[in-house]
């Protein structure tokens, strides 16, 4: 294999893993919000958090071994953000969109007049 293959082989495999986070994100969040989702995205994300940061910070992959590639410890740097800020949360996250059209609606905004 050559590093070519490898280093798209390792951002895939990175992608493919954030992936499941992003999709409880998205379709877990408030009403379909429950605790063992939450825990099973937060062991799921600590893992991956915790691969991707001893890449970045030793640069030793926990399968392949030592490797030098700012590349990757970029990408790892991105994931390890990525995986730390997507969780399901209880409240639905869109409530400001509402509460700011409300405010329109009391004070007499109408948008059909121009």
């Amino acid at each position: 294999m050559t590093d070519f293959d490898f280093y798209l082989l390792y951002i895939t495999l990175s992608i493919a893993l954030y992936l499941p986070s992003l999709w409880c994100k998205l379709k877990r969040s408030g009403k379909r919000y429950s605790k063992l989702v939450w825990r099973t995205v937060f062991t799921h994300n600590l893992v991956m958090m915790l691969v991707h940061w001893t890449v970045v910070k030793t640069n030793h992959l926990v399968f392949y071994g030592y490797i030098d590639e700012p590349l990757l410890r970029l990408m790892s740097l991105l994931c390890t953000a990525l995986h730390a800020t997507t969780y399901p949360v209880s409240e639905d996250e869109r409530f400001w969109r509402k509460r700011y059209r409300l405010k329109f609606w009391k004070k007499g905004f109408d948008p059909r007049i121009r």
